[in-house]
């Protein structure tokens, strides 16, 4: 029982870093498996409203993300949340 719990715990956690909301009531009664994931910096208006260097740079940041959460790097991951962040205001800036 105790493994269960902690396996639900570590998934939420994991969730929370790569910006996943499994309890958002939108996603009821659909698949959240991590294969069918897309990514909302592959949405076209994330393309319409960032400068297109920056949107680069933004997801190559993404990527490393999500390979920091996957090893639970997650002080290292919390940090590239912040710079993806920051990077997108800047982005819609200039773009």
């Amino acid at each position: 029982f105790g493994d269960e719990s902690n396996i639900t715990s570590r998934e939420k956690l994991i969730d929370h870093y790569l910006g996943h909301n499994s309890e958002d009531p939108a996603l009821e009664g659909t698949c959240t498996g991590k294969s069918d994931y897309i990514s909302p910096l592959d949405d076209l208006a994330f393309d319409m409203y960032q400068d297109p260097e920056v949107a680069q740079i933004i997801r190559k940041l993404d990527e490393r993300k999500r390979e920091a959460v996957q090893k639970e790097r997650y002080d290292y991951a919390k940090k590239l949340k912040q710079a993806i962040a920051d990077l997108q205001k800047v982005g819609e800036r200039l773009g």
